[in-house]
């Protein structure tokens, strides 16, 4: 659909989707596989209760701090880390449970943590503003107005004090920047802010692996030449890490009580879904009922350019319903603002899914009308 056609089209109707040419029964198929995906996750969203603190001490945002802290009055990073791992009685056996030292190292370098979180915030205001640019053009202007709310809700996670310390919150931006920008034609500002989120936090590796096999797909060689040169670099990074690690690890360490394979299924997919912004504070049944309707949209989503968007949300569930503990519910905001532009095509997803599992009766009715 061209601009103009998204235009005029939302000056009378919703926009128009992939659905609309469904056959009847398939539509109601889709229909009746969105209500039940629905009504299965109530009960897990109505008897959700949050887990029990697994470590001693404040959490993982005061050992961050106390990390940073530590970097910023001259301390070197692994022995700051070693240290607080060790008085919180982590598992510092378990080289995954050591954050890589590069986000929290940054966030040291600023003269106090609100000029750092006041950074984080402006970035996710580049992203967000991004993404409303990618609405306006595929979506039109109408849509992209009304979901600016929406985003807002979805990223104003990064307002709260301290979250700056969560490398999630700045890779989620990043990837939705870079998710955006893709979209959007910039492939050189796309690539550059993948490459980042990656470096920030593994937890990027599977939206990476997305814009690898996308850009294959697409022919791309130089492109992806650059993609497995980035990758390249962040292996032989994280093995060097792994390296450090060990060589601090001493009589001291104990190892984790429980591994990051947990199949949570359904229960920890919900909750890192919920962890989206502001909708961290809302019922968790209102989640259940958010993830329901995002990927309905993202399914609905017209057009290759953006498909990418769709494909890293759908990796990332299938991913967390296999790893993740139950505390790591925050790892939701490394998906969840990509996962929130969905909310832009549910409804014109379910418009043209009624108009679609309506059609053969109004093409028995015609004829009988004459």
């Amino acid at each position: 659909m061209s601009e103009a056609e998204v235009t005029v089209a939302n000056q009378v109707s919703l926009p128009e989707t992939p659905f609309h040419t469904l056959r009847p029964a398939v539509a109601r198929a889709v229909l009746a596989g969105a209500l039940l995906s629905l009504l299965s996750l109530l009960p897990t969203a109505l008897s959700y209760r949050d887990p029990p603190p697994a470590h001693a001490g404040d959490g993982d945002l005061a050992l961050y701090g106390r990390i940073v802290d530590a970097l910023h009055a001259g301390a070197s990073y692994y022995p700051a880390a070693h240290a607080e791992l060790i008085a919180g009685h982590y598992g510092t056996l378990s080289v995954p449970g050591w954050r890589t030292p590069l986000y929290l190292t940054l966030v040291s370098l600023f003269p106090s943590l609100a000029v750092a979180q006041m950074t984080l915030v402006a970035l996710t205001v580049i992203a967000a503003g991004a993404a409303a640019a990618l609405l306006w053009r595929t979506a039109g202007r109408a849509t992209a107005i009304a979901m600016i709310p929406v985003l807002f809700v979805a990223v104003a996670g990064c307002l709260a004090p301290r979250t700056v310390l969560f490398s999630e919150y700045a890779c989620g931006a990043l990837i939705l920047l870079s998710a955006s920008s893709f979209a959007l034609g910039f492939r050189r500002t796309a690539f550059a802010a993948a490459s980042l989120a990656l470096f920030f936090r593994e937890l990027a590796l599977p939206y990476v692996l997305v814009c690898l096999v996308l850009t294959w797909r697409e022919g791309r060689r130089r492109e992806m030449f650059a993609w497995l040169v980035s990758l390249a670099a962040y292996a032989g990074y994280y093995a060097w890490h792994w390296h450090m690690v060990m060589t601090q690890l001493g009589p001291a360490d104990t190892g984790a009580a429980e591994g990051w394979l947990k199949f949570g299924g359904a229960t920890f997919v919900l909750s890192t879904a919920a962890f989206d912004g502001l909708l961290v504070l809302a019922p968790m049944w209102i989640a259940a009922a958010v993830l329901v309707l995002a990927v309905l949209g993202l399914l609905a989503w017209p057009g290759a350019a953006e498909r990418r968007i769709p494909l890293t949300v759908f990796v990332y569930l299938l991913a967390f319903a296999f790893v993740g503990k139950p505390l790591d519910r925050y790892w939701g905001e490394v998906y969840t603002p990509l996962l929130t532009l969905g909310l832009a095509w549910a409804l014109p997803a379910l418009a043209d899914l009624a108009r679609a599992a309506r059609a053969s009766r109004t093409a028995r009715a015609a004829p009988a009308a004459r």
